[in-house]
């Protein structure tokens, strides 16, 4: 075997296992493009460094109690700064290579604040039909149309129940993602092609009124329940040509490579949160906060400052609770305080009138960043 042979070899297996390394995990997937965001030249001069952190990258992950080390602390690290996404513009542009992006909305343009087993917990509660949540969790399939799920569990209940209330509640629920729909605005715009598969039950007439509420812009829209079919199913018929895949879910990534289809992963801004170290919460306010947070702070174009996301994570739920905070905060703080006192109140007001936050949250997360509130107050002074 020529030398030159061996090492075309040689390099097709680094790349193998660069691909693997990278892509065999969502958080690391997300973790390693972080990385490359923000130390790329320093890092691609030093491929044998580069090779090491993307090793402790996985390392982390792979092992439950040490993957907070990389994304750090809530109160002690500045997150936007190390969970950094790429400029929306440089994203489109990479995508725009392309006549065609196949996405699937969910977790990516659209978001839901709550839990779907909350919002069938919620329905429980106002239908006033015990053990509605268990049957509506249990025959959740997006392959088939909402009113046959209904048919079942009127039967199994013994009683004729409307869709209608889930519906109205999905609705209020559903917020968009600005930093999606203006990427999918710049794709439209410059003539690439956005068809959405969507794995839904919904039906059409509720989806394309969410896609104009919210300025989502597609050109074409394939729902499983119609295609009656599971989402992989469905959507494979587009795994084919010149296509880029764009999705917050990890299986249709995997499934797009596998297809040797060029893939944009895009993790859940909701999930962020999930991967830092924070005091301990109660389910029901972590959900609504990690979701809150994860939009605006990572799931907007420009990256806050160091004391907008400390005062945006840890100052101002106590301040909606009506704790006080030193005097004098900077500027960017108090604007944080004033943005998630909007956000919150945008959020009791449109989608869930009965949500506080409790004081013994409030104070956990002042706590694990007061410190640094302090140090900043001091410094601005």
């Amino acid at each position: 075997m020529s030398l030159a042979k061996g090492i075309k070899i040689v390099k097709a297996l680094l790349k193998k296992i660069y691909m693997y390394l990278v892509h065999s995990h969502p958080e690391v997937d997300f973790f390693c493009k972080c990385l490359l965001n923000t130390e790329r030249e320093s890092l691609v001069q030093r491929p044998v460094l580069l090779a090491l952190r993307i090793l402790k990258i996985n390392l982390l992950c792979h092992l439950p109690f040490l993957k907070y080390r990389y994304a750090g602390q809530l109160g002690h690290a500045y997150l936007s700064r190390r969970l950094v996404r790429p400029p929306v513009y440089d994203l489109a542009q990479q995508i725009l290579e392309y006549p065609q992006v196949v996405t699937d909305l969910f977790g990516s343009a659209l978001m839901m604040l709550k839990c779907w087993s909350d919002l069938y917990a919620q329905l429980e509660k106002e239908l006033g039909l015990l053990g509605f949540a268990r049957l509506r969790g249990a025959l959740d399939d997006p392959a088939l149309p909402l009113d046959e799920i209904y048919r079942q569990i009127g039967e199994m209940l013994g009683k004729e129940v409307s869709y209608a209330a889930e519906l109205a509640l999905a609705e209020a629920l559903f917020v968009p993602n600005k930093y999606v729909v203006r990427l999918l605005d710049i794709l439209q715009y410059n003539c690439v092609k956005v068809t959405a598969v969507v794995p839904t039950s919904y039906p059409r007439e509720l989806m394309e009124h969410l896609l104009q509420k919210h300025g989502i812009p597609v050109d074409e829209l394939l729902l499983t329940c119609e295609e009656r079919q599971p989402f992989m199913q469905a959507a494979r018929r587009f795994l084919a040509g010149n296509t880029a895949v764009f999705s917050a879910d990890f299986r249709f990534i995997r499934q797009g490579m596998r297809q040797g289809i060029r893939t944009f992963y895009y993790h859940d801004p909701r999930l962020l949160l999930r991967s830092v170290k924070m005091p301990r919460l109660t389910p029901a306010f972590s959900d609504v906060f990690c979701g809150l947070c994860g939009l605006h702070l990572f799931g907007s174009e420009e990256m806050p400052t160091a004391a907008y996301e400390l005062a945006f994570l840890c100052a101002a739920p106590l301040v909606c609770t009506g704790g006080a905070l030193p005097d004098h905060m900077p500027a960017d703080m108090c604007r944080a305080i004033e943005d998630f006192r909007a956000a919150l109140g945008n959020y009791t007001a449109n989608h869930d009138p009965m949500f506080t936050i409790g004081l013994d949250d409030a104070e956990r997360l002042y706590g694990a960043g007061r410190k640094r509130i302090e140090t900043m107050i001091g410094g601005s002074r």
